[in-house]
């Protein structure tokens, strides 16, 4: 979208090329908040149970070729580019969910009247991701152009996606998965898609500009900063790879409304009575009917719990990610928790999670819902965090005679 962008702080670019780095940035992200209106997500990417992609402003581009008259607005990549389309969804949900690089876009003059005005330049060679093009000169087949935006984005989710499955299918490779039923495939990758999202600096910085001033009001500073970040930049690696110190377990199932599961989830021994820090992920991802019309338009809910209190493993939920009312409204449900307390464990060294399906405007007959969870232990410093989850795996699998 090239919507122009009206910076009230310049007169004149020169003064925007003058300025520094972090003034550029605060009067892109003003313009932005301010004319959200007019970059809303366009359809159908605001499907309820489809993942929306933004356009992340990031790429690899070694040598920026071009450039004059063009200036880079942000000073780093943890914020959207200014063509993406912000949030929110359908009834405030959080969309776009995830971000994946969409070009360092940069922006270049486009008229004086109220203040400055600024657009999205063309990629040219100087950012974008690299992509197969015609070579309508000399007929190479190897070819490629530099190409920026939401669709880049999404086309390396996708890819993302086949990485995510081609894990989850590597029986040789150790997956526990391989043998997933087909029905399951579609909700287990988008859950693993979101899974390893999270909010990697610039909130504060964006609560301040979106509003409100007061910040007692976090969960209206929290949602108007999900307009621009979702639940932020996954990194499919951690996903899909293994590390000492980290341990992703998936499960998945069907509930009727008004019903739930619960999940037992052996704690690495290596983080009791230790003060080392260590964090907790859970997603939760399901596919509700809709009701065109109704109120509430998603048919059903999804959501996840702790039985116990997470003090038990030394965590609380993280400052640094959507509010938890936002973060219920929509078709995955994603929280992070994270401390570093010394604390004895409970339950026998478990963490007892019951995931459960409410209606919300109601399924026309009582059909059970397909869901997806995740969750990822983590801990901060080098303990075999993942070899002790996984033998104590091993010794609650095996069944008595």
């Amino acid at each position: 979208m090239k919507y122009p962008l009206t910076l009230p702080e310049f007169d004149t670019w020169t003064s925007f090329e003058e300025a520094s780095a972090e003034e550029k940035k605060r009067a892109v992200l003003r313009a932005l908040n301010a004319s959200k209106h007019e970059r809303t997500i366009l359809s159908p990417a605001e499907s309820l149970n489809a993942l929306t992609i933004g356009g992340q402003h990031h790429d690899s581009v070694v040598t920026r070729l071009g450039g004059h008259g063009l200036v880079d607005p942000f000073d780093d990549n943890t914020l959207p580019n200014i063509s993406s389309g912000l949030g929110l969804g359908h009834r405030r949900t959080i969309k776009p969910e995830i971000y994946l690089p969409g070009g360092r876009e940069y922006v270049r003059f486009r008229g004086n009247r109220d203040g400055l005005e600024i657009e999205s330049s063309s990629t040219q060679r100087l950012y974008g991701l690299a992509a197969a093009a015609p070579d309508t000169s000399q007929g190479r087949l190897n070819y490629s152009a530099l190409i920026n935006g939401t669709s880049s984005a999404t086309a390396l989710a996708t890819h993302a996606a086949h990485q995510v499955f081609a894990a989850l299918m590597d029986r040789e490779g150790g997956s526990l998965l391989a043998d997933l039923d087909p029905q399951y495939y579609a909700i287990v990758v988008k859950c693993l898609l979101v899974h390893s999202a999270r909010w990697n600096g610039n909130n504060e910085l964006l609560m301040e500009i979106c509003g409100p001033e007061s910040k007692r009001r976090f969960v209206e500073r929290a949602e108007n900063s999900s307009r621009f970040i979702g639940f932020g930049v996954p990194n499919i690696a951690q996903v899909i790879e293994c590390a000492e110190n980290r341990a992703t377990l998936v499960g998945h199932g069907a509930l009727l409304p008004n019903n739930a599961h619960r999940y037992r989830i052996p704690l690495p021994g290596c983080l009791e009575h230790v003060t080392d820090p260590r964090s907790l992920t859970v997603t939760v991802a399901w596919f509700s009917s809709v009701r065109p019309g109704h109120q509430n338009y998603r048919c059903v809910r999804m959501e996840a719990a702790p039985l116990h209190p997470l003090q038990g493993l030394g965590v609380e939920r993280r400052s640094s990610q959507p509010a938890d009312a936002s973060v219920k409204r929509g078709g995955i449900f994603h929280e992070h928790f994270e401390g570093e307390a010394a604390v004895p464990y409970i339950d026998d060294g478990h963490l007892a999670l019951q995931v459960w399906c409410k209606e919300d405007a109601g399924l026309p007959q009582p059909t059970p819902v397909r869901y997806a969870v995740a969750v990822t232990i983590h801990a901060g410093t080098a303990l075999p965090v993942y070899d002790q989850i996984q033998e104590r795996l091993r010794v609650t699998s095996r069944v008595a005679n």
